[in-house]
């Protein structure tokens, strides 16, 4: 018999796979089953080559391993529409982006768009991501494209890296590390399996 743990290891797997088209094909509850035992999804917007670009990978890179199997890591580069690949329906995707919001280098936001128009949400927040195509516009057509596999809930972690420096960069890395602490803390999926696994919700930053 499967645990928890062993069937949310699984599931990533299974949907990370290009393969899986073969239980999607031919099992569709199974891969819909499985889909949804995995349904925190972070994802990391951006380049590690550019400096004023990199504070999505960099920040995946710090977490790795930190919450475990219930949450899934994506690295989306600088391609929004990359996002569009790991849509599936989950219940919380977090997205951290570099933008440009005319603040002080380090400065984070913490978004959470409606849904119904996810493209509106840079308006009342004077910014806009480093990308020509950035996770709001890409979430704008997967709600017109593929409602079916739009998240149920969504936060952006912005940060403001025009002029960042090096010091700056890593701060604002520990910000937005303790910003994903505080989010999973507060989600109830994440609360269980962290129990269920022996493991203390909270976490300190």
């Amino acid at each position: 018999m499967f645990s928890v743990s062993s069937v949310d290891t699984l599931s990533i797997l299974l949907l990370r796979v290009s393969s899986c088209f073969f239980v999607d094909h031919f099992f569709p509850s199974l891969y819909k089953e499985l889909a949804m035992l995995s349904t925190i999804s972070i994802a990391g917007a951006g380049n590690w080559l550019i400096s004023h670009d990199r504070i999505g990978p960099r920040v995946l890179r710090l977490i790795r391993g930190r919450y475990g199997p219930a949450v899934e890591l994506c690295d989306i580069g600088t391609s929004g529409l990359r996002l569009l690949d790991y849509l599936r329906g989950q219940a919380l995707l977090v997205i951290i982006d570099a933008c440009l919001m005319n603040e002080a280098p380090g400065t984070i936001r913490v978004l959470e768009p409606d849904l119904r128009t996810p493209e509106d949400a840079f308006d009342g927040a004077a910014g806009r991501s480093t990308h020509q195509i950035g996770p709001l516009e890409t979430l704008a057509l997967a709600q017109r494209l593929y409602r079916e596999n739009m998240p149920r809930r969504v936060l952006l972690i912005m940060v403001e890296t025009r002029g960042i420096d090096a010091a700056t960069e890593r701060a604002a890395c520990r910000e937005v590390v303790g910003a994903l602490d505080r989010a999973l803390c507060k989600s109830s999926y994440y609360a269980r399996q962290q129990g269920e696994n022996g493991k203390k919700s909270e976490v300190a930053f």
